[in-house]
């Protein structure tokens, strides 16, 4: 056998290049895989921080690490729950692995480059390449991945070999005179994917489901009435996803989580993202004469030798229409192998691009509601990506099986291709080699920094019983949520790491809205009764860890209540205790508001000081109004969420001229599915220049509020009049989909350092409910 038809000699070959490839670029991670993370902003600490401390926690299902005192399902933490309990288990005989956990990672993100390259050469064999041309294609395509842009914080959608992997069993399927085996295969493998990250279950699951049907449709007619083909289609794509979304369910005791996330037509993939260069070395040549914004989650950039072989496979098939052919490809339109993956890829394609729900069909999302899970839909993108980079190496091969004379003087043209992936795959590798490698691991002791550990030794973990993060985070929610620092993860979550301490903060991805709420709602002034705190089973101090940086003012008012206990020149270290924490300063309000009643006047049926009795005041009770949802006295503003809603109009000559004001109202925040997007919108302040213009200087998202009383939230926009002369309005309006009400309940408008009193409600004692600047204070009892 001659040396270049040899699949052995290929094999080799192909490792050996991806070996050497993956040495020469990422060589200090794969020397020492435990001591780098590949960043540490955002997602990425929070994924190694989640995968990490899950890996060494004692439960499995339910972690506490986050979100405290509720935790998180383990499935929700992009924390690659398979490999995290595989580690457990395997910490049992060998505990040390778990100080490893970080670097087994990093490692399988590396190396996979190897195995998707020798899937992807064993593809092409399927397909009867040239061992040679095959090991030159698979390792092409292999590091011109995508999936490399994980690297920086998607970690669980960085293994680029699962559609390769994927697609391989399905072929063998397809071959196989044991299909009930590989069907087994199949539904392992789709599983598996399910349990490492969601996406990448479905991503195999729907390649699966297309190819399988379109296979079947197109080669096995005959077998339609065969049960058996239907149960290895049930086996490979219904078993996984039953046995995937029924482990939810059943596992899953958080309630009232997001059913229709944001995103599904937002993070998608186009034409840009997925056939235009955005990279070095063809980029500047096209921005020449295209400006291109490639969105993030659709990269799934084919290079343009794939375009190029696109447009020969277009031109040699109308060249047939005068009865010339340029590439004798009838075996590629016979392909068992590659018209069921490209059917499937094209199909996935247009999902990934929002098809068809933007074409006016978004109501079939109603149908086919497992999608509305899936977001970020522009990485189903992917799929193409893997299908048509090989079936691009595998039509070029074509051309040169085509050619009947002198075939070596057309290796050259062939070869363009493979070294044409691989010349644009380059800037991706130089661009994250030195990216992954300059943070050193500090969720190992050996590479946590002193400043760090000398904090983590100061505390004693036994004394507390969760950590409060300054400035506060809550991600996960997309109805009250609440971003942060870099530095704050950083710390925070080291803190959690090394003393065992849950975070009260959370990062994670849809997480209940009800637990969401109570967070948030911790940080409303004092006289508010906090729901969370009949949550707490501990009465154990709280330890705030301040990273120095700009705090709003109600993450001031929770640190001004702490004790200073260690203190650094990167962070502060702080105990507060449950009684201050949740101290109730409404007695002491309605105290004060006693102990001034006989100095007040009375003023539009409010009582003000008499240094504020010439200040404007006006509230709207909406009394007048229908409404079947009210906070007080007959009535309330109801309308569209999607509409302008104008809730106030303030007529010119009204307001001064340079005075700041302070408007303020109540926002129903229940509903259907717990209130679900119903606070989402904005509240802005309306007016038109001196040229007809609208302005809108003051936006305020209403979810951004804190002052929540149960069902309602207290709104509040601050303004300064520039010109007196002009009307202003105050709008509400939410997103253009919605199909939802908003109710809106006693509007009040005031100069802004004023002062405004109404006792609502009281006993023989005295003054139990008091209205402070719209405020509702209700005596402590």
């Amino acid at each position: 056998m001659k040396i270049y038809r040899s699949e052995s000699i290929g094999f080799i070959l192909v490792t050996l290049v991806s070996l050497a490839f993956v040495f020469y670029y990422y060589s200090d991670v794969l020397s020492d895989p435990n001591r780098y993370l590949f960043s540490d902003k955002g997602d990425a600490i929070k994924n190694y921080f989640t995968y990490a401390d899950h890996a060494k926690e004692a439960g499995v299902i339910n972690t506490t690490m986050m979100n405290y005192p509720y935790g998180e399902n383990f499935l929700y933490l992009d924390c690659h729950p398979l490999l995290t309990v595989i580690i457990k288990c395997v910490a049992i005989p060998f505990p040390g692995i778990t100080d490893y956990s970080i670097g087994i990672i990093n490692f399988m993100m590396i190396i996979s480059y190897v195995i998707s390259a020798i899937l992807i050469y064993l593809i092409l064999l399927r397909l009867k390449v040239n061992p040679l041309y095959a090991a030159l294609g698979a390792f092409s395509v292999s590091v011109f991945s995508p999936q490399v842009y994980r690297f920086y914080g998607h970690f669980a959608l960085s293994y680029s070999f699962m559609i390769p992997l994927t697609w391989y069993l399905f072929i063998r399927f397809t071959e196989s005179k044991s299909p009930l085996r590989w069907s087994v295969y199949i539904l392992i493998n789709n599983l598996f994917w399910y349990l490492m990250h969601g996406y990448m279950g479905m991503i195999a699951v729907s390649f699966t489901v297309i190819s399988y049907l379109s296979h079947f449709i197109i080669f096995k007619t005959n077998k339609l009435k065969n049960w058996k083909w239907w149960l290895y289609f049930a086996l490979q794509t219904v078993v996984p996803l039953v046995i995937f979304w029924s482990f939810i369910n059943f596992s899953d005791s958080h309630i009232a989580r997001n059913k229709t996330p944001f995103g599904i037509l937002e993070y998608v993939a186009n034409i840009f993202s997925v056939f235009i260069p955005h990279r070095e070395p063809f980029k500047v040549w096209f921005e020449k004469f295209i400006t291109t914004d490639p969105p993030w989650e659709g990269l799934s950039y084919v290079g343009l030798a794939s375009s190029f072989m696109i447009a020969v496979f277009v031109f040699n098939n109308l060249l047939k229409i005068v009865r010339l052919n340029f590439v004798n490809d009838r075996s590629f339109l016979r392909s068992p192998i590659l018209i069921p993956a490209l059917i499937s890829s094209v199909l996935l394609l247009f999902l990934s691009m929002g098809y068809p729900f933007k074409l006016k069909m978004e109501y079939l999302l109603d149908y086919v509601k497992v999608i509305n899970n899936f977001r970020a839909i522009g990485r189903f993108a992917w799929v193409f990506f893997y299908v048509i980079t090989v079936w691009a190496i595998y039509y070029a091969y074509l051309f040169f099986e085509s050619r009947k004379k002198y075939k070596v003087f057309w290796i050259p043209f062939i070869v363009i291709i493979p070294f044409s992936f691989i010349y644009e795959a380059l800037p991706y590798h130089r661009e994250a080699s030195p990216q992954i490698n300059k943070i050193a691991n500090f969720f190992s002791t050996h590479w946590l920094p002193y400043n760090l550990n000398s904090g983590i030794k100061a505390v004693k973990p036994s004394d507390y019983q969760a950590i409060i993060p300054l400035p506060y985070y809550l991600i996960g929610s997309e109805d009250y949520k609440k971003s942060a620092t870099d530095k704050i993860y950083q710390i925070s979550m080291a803190f959690g790491y090394y003393t065992g301490l849950p975070i009260t903060g959370n990062y994670s991805t849809n997480s209940s809205i009800l637990e969401s709420r109570k967070l948030y709602q911790l940080f409303a002034p004092p006289f508010y009764t906090k729901e969370i705190e009949k949550d707490l089973s501990s009465d154990k101090p709280f330890l705030v860890i301040f990273s120095k940086e700009d705090l709003n003012p109600e993450e001031k008012s929770i640190l001004s209540r702490c004790k200073l206990l260690f203190e650094r020149e990167e962070y502060s270290l702080f105990s507060i205790s449950r009684e201050m924490l949740f101290i109730d300063s409404s007695t002491n309000y309605i105290n004060a508001y006693n102990g001034i009643k006989k100095d007040l006047v009375s003023k539009a049926g409010f009582l003000v000081k008499q240094t504020d009795s010439d200040k404007f005041i006006r509230f709207d009770t909406y009394d007048s109004l229908e409404s079947d949802v009210v906070k007080s006295g007959e009535g309330a503003f109801k309308s569209e969420l999607k509409k302008y809603n104008k809730i106030a109009e303030i007529k010119p000559g009204v307001l001064k001229t340079g005075k700041s004001y302070i408007i303020s109202f109540w926002i129903f925040n229940d509903g259907p599915d717990n209130g679900q997007k119903v606070l989402d919108g904005i509240a802005v302040i309306e007016h038109k220049d001196n040229k007809g213009q609208v302005q809108w200087p003051v936006i305020v998202p209403p979810a951004k509020s804190v002052n929540i009383d149960g069902q309602w939230t207290l709104v509040e926009l601050e303004f300064t009049v520039q010109d007196n002369n002009l009307e202003y309005s105050v709008l509400l309006k939410g997103n253009d989909k919605s199909k939802l009400n908003v109710y809106v309940d006693d509007l009040l408008i005031r100069e802004k350092g004023s002062v405004i009193y109404k006792e609502l409600k009281s006993d023989k004692s005295g003054v139990t409910e008091l209205f402070y600047n719209n405020h509702h204070i209700r005596k402590d009892t």
